[in-house]
């Protein structure tokens, strides 16, 4: 048996075993009998001493060591069950025996992963895959390949056994020919080694082979950002809103690098599905979008609901702040900025920028003169990119409080 291996959900089990039927009285049957009810009513003991008990008597029925495989797995008998798995693929091209080998590959990769043996399992689930009977098993058997697979390459990445990856990788390669699950775990690998021109274009071939994966196209992304490739990183983000994601974290993910790359389009339309199936925190994003579009009246509600949510962090009042100066709600705007902590650095910077607006909205030309004053000193020191437009400021408030001083 060509090794492999990968881990199964028990309610399709049975439903992947043949079922009892009408027989003549064949040695063991009885007791194959009895071991279906036991296996069916979850008495897994039971059902693995008639099992054996049907192959003492009758070891040639394949249906017996499946359902006998499946019980030892139920038990936690792994490295037993993928022996007993194992025994029944036959190297024939009969429907028949080629449907028994992808139950066999199936289960014998579940055993294994199992019992940690996830090289061996991996090598399984391709080889059932490999298998053109049965598709109905394929959408199961590529699921548990993608958890093998992260399973590896967090187990390579422990040991620092990359190359030993890259290995495995191009030996399945040879022996099962390309599968986009195979692809996207090289992909992986090159994104660990830094080697990211070689991983985009493992996760190109992963897309190009089928994966649908909003976390293949994510990857993508990712590669396309490290090599500076902004652009066609734009592109690729452009086409997260027509992948299905498997969880909100990974559907929030895509919402994030698309943001993050100026696909503002795609990330509106992500963020706008996770804020309607109750995301919050989607608003955030969203509360940016509507103040990059100059919409700040937009942005004002998202921001207001993640203050009543609790969220009134620095960044949530900061931008409340300037919403309610662009739309010349003052009184507002000088309670949000009132409620701003201390901060250090550019959030330092942004908030006394924020303070001289303010000052100016409100014709305190003198508190803002001094306030420009400082700012020079402190933030646009000669030298500094807005140095020139800093002092030209500050030379219009100079001579906007000495007129309200001689009036």
């Amino acid at each position: 048996m060509r090794t492999a291996g990968k881990l199964c959900a028990f309610v399709l089990l049975a439903a992947g075993l043949p079922g009892l039927c009408a027989c003549t009285a064949v040695s063991g049957e009885r007791e194959y009998g009895l071991g279906v009810e036991a296996y069916e009513a979850r008495n897994y003991k039971r059902a693995a001493e008639h099992f054996s008990a049907a192959l003492e008597k009758n070891g040639d029925k394949a249906e017996y060591h499946l359902y006998y495989g499946y019980a030892l797995l139920a038990l936690g008998s792994f490295e037993k069950a993928a022996e007993e798995f194992e025994q029944i693929v036959l190297d024939k091209d009969f429907s028949s025996v080629q449907e028994n080998n992808k139950k066999a590959y199936r289960g014998a990769g579940i055993a294994l992963y199992r019992a940690g043996q996830a090289e061996k399992a991996l090598a399984c689930f391709h080889a059932a895959l490999s298998i053109e009977q049965l598709p109905e098993y394929d959408e199961d058997i590529r699921a548990y390949i993608a958890m093998t697979n992260a399973q590896l390459l967090a187990d390579f990445r422990e040991r620092g056994a990359l190359f030993e990856a890259l290995a495995l990788c191009t030996s399945l390669l040879e022996e099962f020919g390309g599968s986009p699950e195979l692809y996207r775990l090289r992909a992986d690998i090159y994104m660990g080694q830094e080697q990211h021109e070689k991983a985009l274009a493992e996760f190109d071939l992963a897309l190009s082979a089928g994966d649908g994966r909003m976390s293949t196209l994510l990857g993508k992304l990712c590669a396309l950002q490290n090599l500076g490739r902004k652009e066609e990183a734009v592109q690729a983000a452009q086409g997260l809103s027509a992948v299905t994601p498997e969880n909100g974290e990974e559907a929030f993910s895509g919402a994030v690098a698309a943001f993050a790359v100026g696909a503002f389009e795609t990330a509106d339309v992500l963020f706008s599905s996770l804020h309607e199936n109750g995301s919050v925190e989607a608003g955030y994003y969203l509360a940016q979008l509507r103040m990059t579009e100059g919409d700040y009246s937009g942005a004002v509600p998202y921001l207001e609901e993640l203050d009543k949510a609790g969220a009134a962090d620095n960044e949530v009042c900061y931008r409340l702040a300037v919403c309610m100066l662009k739309l010349n709600r003052t009184e507002e705007a000088v309670r949000y900025y009132g409620r701003l902590s201390e901060t250090e650095g550019e959030q330092e910077r942004r908030r006394d920028r924020l303070h001289i607006a303010l000052l100016e909205q409100q014709s305190l030309w003198s508190e803002a003169k001094k306030a420009m004053a400082d700012y020079l000193k402190e933030w646009a020191a000669e030298g500094d990119a807005e140095h020139e437009a800093a002092v030209r400021e500050h030379e219009f408030l100079s001579r906007l409080a000495d007129g309200a001083e001689k009036r």
